[in-house]
């Protein structure tokens, strides 16, 4: 039966011919061997020289005996002319048998990679979709990369660069993005829904600082350059940062530094908390630089600093991550659009746009503007004395 599904799909939309057999079908039940295939499919693209060739050779089969292997039920559509273009996927995996480790293996976690050969030895211990027969640090739950060894410690896992920017790794894992719906003082561009982020990476514990940016470009554009060294760079565009991050990938080689995308951004700022701030339901002056004076719903009052402050002075999220919170907002490199319920993996946001997103609130904003879910955007040109930014690295 399932053999005949699979030729009347084949038929639909086709031009119809007679029904022609595979030269190699020899016994004309539309199936052959992987090998028969094989030789058959060399001597079409090569010579053309098979043995009793239909005359003429059609353009088109009403139906491939050539992929339907006795052992395989799968095929994809690829480039060249039909029907040259049905290729086997013989454990139907997903990936063509020419491009497969493992052909013939249904048992495999990663499509085209080779898996354990038995279900049963399938495990993954540290749930990093890499089957333990084949990851180098089964039990390693730190890896920044999916099979690969990690640090076992992840305090061990930092690193600092030459001008001084430190690195923890967040690693790979899923999360509701955006707000729910009696989050206070949410907007409707927040809509919520799952994102899983399947590689690790690197972001920066503190926004980019004004000696940091003097380092590489050479000068100080803050508003507030009398704060020092130390305090965030800001009244920079987005179209600053591309340039800054180039030059800093020619002097640091090997590292490619970026702005983080909007669902990194948030993944990272939210440390693993459901609340509306890394630290719970309110957020107090004592852990980020914003305007006090205005806290969340029914939240207590705080302080008002009326300007930027040094970064890493206040507390880390659990992440190890500094001013997520308040102080600048922060330059991601998504496209500013419009949130579906959806659930995305990777995202990077739109491909086209008039804005940038920023995230995290400053030292002017309202608390509810500092939420983890909390999202603007700003045209790429755009500089403004509360606007800067932090880098991730692969």
């Amino acid at each position: 039966m399932k053999y005949i599904l699979f030729l009347i799909i084949l038929i639909i939309n086709v031009p119809v011919y007679a029904s022609t057999y595979h030269p190699a079908d020899t016994n004309k039940d539309w199936q052959i061997s992987q090998a028969e295939f094989q030789a058959y499919n060399t001597a079409w693209k090569h010579s053309q020289n098979w043995p009793e060739p239909p005359n003429p050779i059609p353009g088109l089969y009403a139906a491939r005996a050539g992929y339907l292997y006795k052992k395989g039920n799968c095929y994809h559509v690829g480039n060249a002319d039909a029907p040259m273009n049905w290729m086997s996927d013989m454990d139907c995996d997903g990936s063509v048998d020419i491009e497969d480790q493992c052909p013939e293996d249904p048992n495999k976690i990663i499509s085209g990679i080779c898996g354990c050969g038995v279900v049963e030895s399938e495990t993954d211990s540290d749930k990093d979709n890499t089957p333990d027969c084949v990851d180098a640090c089964p039990n390693d739950p730190n890896k920044i990369e999916p099979g690969l060894c990690g640090c076992g410690n992840i305090e061990k896992c930092t690193f600092t660069n030459s001008i001084g920017m430190s690195f923890v790794p967040i690693e790979p894992g899923t999360f509701e993005m955006g707000s729910p719906s009696d989050e206070p003082d949410r907007e409707s561009d927040e809509t919520q829904h799952q994102v899983t982020l399947t590689k690790g990476y690197f972001m920066q514990t503190t926004e980019v600082t004004q000696g940091q940016w003097k380092e590489i470009m050479g000068s100080n554009p803050s508003y507030f350059s009398s704060c020092g060294d130390n305090c965030p760079v800001e009244y920079v565009s987005w179209n600053d940062i591309q340039e800054f991050i180039q030059k800093l990938n020619q002097k640091e080689s090997g590292r490619n530094y970026r702005l983080p995308t909007e669902a990194e951004w948030e993944y990272a700022a939210r440390a693993g908390s459901t609340k509306p701030f890394a630290f719970g339901d309110c957020l107090s002056t004592n852990d980020a630089n914003y305007d006090g004076n205005y806290p969340l719903s029914g939240c207590s009052k705080g302080s008002y600093r009326n300007k930027t402050i040094e970064v890493g002075q206040l507390r880390a999220n659990d992440w190890g991550l500094y001013d997520m919170h308040g102080n600048v907002w922060e330059w991601c490199n998504d496209w500013y659009g419009e949130y579906n319920s959806s659930a995305l993996i990777d995202p990077v946001g739109p491909t086209t746009g008039a804005s940038r997103v920023v995230r995290g609130g400053s030292w002017i904003s309202f608390a509810w503007v500092c939420r983890s879910a909390s999202r603007y955007g700003d045209a790429p040109d755009g500089r403004f004395r509360n606007l800067g930014f932090r880098l991730v690295a692969p």
